[in-house]
This record gives C-alpha cells, structure tokens and sequence, in this order.
C-alpha cells in the first residue's frame, strides 16, 4: 500500500505533466488529462466531455478503458438530471453518483456493471463552464481523490485556453474514423484573444478565423490592430462594450459583454467574450487577454423564442435560481401592473404575499425537483373581477 507520502508525490507528478504539456493540441491536452485522471482516482475507465452543438447537451472528447461499442452509447449526454456530471456542473465542484445517463442505461450495461458509479468534475475556461472530467468506479473514490479530481479538471481548463488548435479538422474520440460518420465530435469552441495595451495589438488563437470572419474581417488582411477590431463592434453596443472595459479595470473583476459585430454586407453577429487583465510589477495594467464565442445562433433563437413569449396572451415569467423574475413578457407587466407592483428582479409571492399561500414556492420547488416535467398549478386572478388567472 503506498503511503500518503507517495500518493502526494504521484499527485504532483500527474498534475506537472499537464502543466507542461506545452504545445499540445485541445485533444491531446483532453487525452493526457483523462489517463492521469484514471490512474489516479482509480476505476475502470475515464472520460471526457465537452459541450455539444445542441443545448444542455455534452459530447465525448475522449475516452480510455472503455471499447469502442461500449463507449458509444456514452458519446451524446443529455444535462439537466441528477448524474455525477450534472451534479458537478451545477455545484462546481466534485461529485459522485451511481445514477448513470439513462441514454447509457437504456443502451444495455454488461452483468458486471452492477453497481458501477461515476465521479465528475467540471473543466471550466476562465469561469465558462466548458465540459467534463470524469472516472468510472465500482465504488466512492475517498475524498482526496475526488479533490484531486478537481484540481485536474481545473488545470485542463487552464491548459485549453493556450492549446493548440486543430485547423486542419480533429481526429475523433476513438482515433480511427468509421466510414459512415460525416462529422467529428465538436471540440471545446472557445477562442482565446490578447489585447496588448501598449502596442495595441490584438492577437487571436483558436477560433481564429471563425472570430474574424464573423466580425466581418478577412483573417489573410487582418491587420491585429484593436482600432480595427473595435470598429466593427455596433454602434449601439459601443458604449456598453467601453464601459464594462472600464469596470473591469477598476475593480478588478471579469470583463464579461456579449456584443453585435457589424461586416462589410451589414451581416450582424452576436459575440459572447470574458477576459481580465494582467499588471506589472507596479500594479500598471499591461494586457488584457481572455476567451471568445460565436453565439450568433443561439441569439438567433433567443431572439426568436423572446419575440415569440413577449406576445403570448398568459403571463410569463422566467426566474433565475434564486426565485427573482429575470424577465416577463408584456401580459406579466400588465398584470403586476393591475397588482400594483414592479415584476422585474423580485420574487413573485414576496412583491404579492397572496401568492406564497397559494403554494407558489412550492411548485417552483416541484420544477426544480423534476426538470424536463411540468408542474402545474392555478392561481387566483389578479384582483376581484379580473378575468386573467394566472396558470403557472
């Protein structure tokens, strides 16, 4: 049995490894960080997930222990359930669990499966959630292995920003291409961007040429200028874009904007950008650096399904996890309205006491208990004599 002594050493080794994992491509670095995450916790098989094309989804990015008909049924996860990797990524931290995805389960486990768990922990990029770092156990791995699982997770995060990007296409999960699929797994789309505030260059990895394309710039006469870049950002999100540069600086905290960028054609995209900024010895900032998403189609849909809500007849509110109104369409301010209250930021059955007797926490609670299911529940109208109830 090794000693503690041991164990620790053998953690720093794995964890050194990837830290100098220098130039390797986000795949390799996926690779790397899923054996030494086998070999560490212990179990049978490791995993890692990255998000999927569609919405709360995660696919697979690489794999070891698992064959290849076993490991397929584990190549698309559907979120929002109560597995180990949805746990992790909804507490950001470790978590086990011998629920299993039921795409998986439904798939057909081997006899010798009985029983078999899952540890996961979150990889996240500049705080972006981006995938999954998971093992596969017959059994709960203590405590320090999950904590280590976490600090590997955490370093793949790191690593990603700065790996190297496949431009020619990626190879898939199980390194030998089937002749039938038409398309590899997605890979973590993030591009990293470094703004240096004393030459004002701005330099673009990863996505590179998706980035420049969708802010209508040529990548073959991209000029690296910030001036340039900051032109093609829209008028109207201008100041927003300014000012939140402005507030990172001043305190310190993350700069986080999602903005329209304007091509030549009058084509507009959406951009979803984080980053922070780096001081010199003196405490004077000298670069600003961070990641960058193309989110055009999920704005796209967002766009659709808020004009879509904002019209229907029925009140509706979406609420954050803190039970506070995030926003509501025109039917729900009309009807906080003849309340006699503002909708937006509060809690519902706080700004209407009424509510809170009516159960309204506790069919939130019942959502939130069983997502992808309705919970259903009806309320009295809004005042005597109003003809609109309130079905939530």
């Amino acid at each position: 049995m090794r000693g503690a002594d041991s164990v620790g050493r053998s953690d720093a080794l794995r964890l050194g490894l990837l830290a100098d994992a220098e130039g390797l491509s986000e795949t390799d670095v996926l690779r790397l960080a899923v054996q030494q995450a086998l070999a560490a916790v212990g179990g049978f098989a490791g995993l890692v997930h990255v998000q999927g094309r569609e919405a709360d989804t995660l696919r697979l990015a690489a794999v070891t222990g698992l064959p290849t008909r076993i490991a397929r049924p584990w190549e698309l996860l559907a979120c929002g359930g109560d597995t180990a990797y949805d746990r992790a990524l909804r507490d950001e931290g470790a978590a086990w669990s011998d629920a299993l995805p039921e795409s998986v389960v439904g798939e057909g486990l081997p006899p010798a499966w009985e029983g078999v768990g899952m540890a996961s922990a979150p990889i996240t990029v500049d705080g972006y959630p981006v995938g999954v770092l998971s093992v596969l156990a017959g059994e709960q791995p203590a405590p320090d292995r999950l904590e280590f699982l976490v600090r590997l997770a955490a370093l793949v995060g790191l690593r990603l920003r700065n790996a190297r990007r496949w431009h020619s296409g990626t190879a898939p999960w199980w390194q030998e291409p089937l002749a039938e699929r038409t398309e590899v797994i997605q890979q973590v789309a993030v591009g990293t961007w470094s703004w240096d505030l004393a030459t004002g260059l701005l330099d673009i990895d990863g996505a590179t040429d998706a980035l420049l394309r969708a802010a209508g710039l040529d990548p073959d006469r991209w000029d690296r200028r910030i001036e340039t870049w900051m032109a093609r950002i829209h008028p109207d999100d201008r100041p927003g874009v300014q000012e939140a540069i402005e507030y990172s600086l001043s305190t310190g905290d993350q700069y986080a904007v999602e903005y329209r960028v304007v091509g030549d054609d009058d084509r507009v995209s959406w951009l979803e950008l984080r980053g922070t900024f780096e001081y010199d010895e003196q405490g004077a900032p000298t670069r600003m650096f961070g990641t960058a998403w193309d989110v055009t189609t999920r704005r796209g849909k967002l766009d659709w399904l808020v004009g879509l809500l904002e019209s229907h007849p029925d009140p509706i509110h979406v609420v954050a996890a803190d039970d506070r109104v995030q926003w509501a369409n025109k039917a729900a301010h009309e009807l906080a309205a003849v309340e006699g209250v503002e909708v937006d930021g509060v809690v519902l059955w706080e700004a209407v006491p009424r509510l809170r007797g009516q159960g309204l926490p506790e069919l939130f609670a019942r959502a939130r208990a069983a997502p992808g299911s309705a919970a259903t529940s009806e309320l009295e109208a809004a005042a005597p004599g109003d003809p609109r109830g309130a079905h939530a």
